[in-house]
């Protein structure tokens, strides 16, 4: 591989890590603002959510706030007393810059 080549494979890594990282801050705020709008739509404050999770009010301010990436537990047990249920699935994820096998291959 020539030296010209490098740093270009270096830039494009540095590029998807960024992407990714981008893509967790955004999924963190989309599910800190959804959790936010069903609290509010139930009617609960901060603090009475917190008590229906057995955990306290600071906790929940983080969460909204999108301060943390909570556990799977934790947003379960938050989202019962809003009526609600944690839906988990994966789906597959092209990254950005990467040829596939066949490209690839046929080089």
């Amino acid at each position: 591989m020539d030296s010209a080549a490098r740093p270009r494979e270096e830039e494009s890594a540095k590029d998807s890590s960024f992407a990714a990282g981008l893509d967790e801050q955004f999924n963190k705020y989309r599910l800190a603002q959804e959790l936010r709008a069903m609290r509010e739509k139930a009617g609960l404050s901060q603090k009475q959510l917190a008590e229906r999770v057995h955990t306290k009010q600071p906790s929940i301010a983080r969460l909204e706030r999108a301060r943390v990436l909570p556990k799977l537990d934790f947003l379960q047990r938050v989202a019962r007393p809003l009526g609600t249920e944690v839906v988990v699935s994966f789906r597959r994820v092209h990254p950005v810059g990467r040829r596939s096998r066949a490209a690839s291959a046929s080089r």
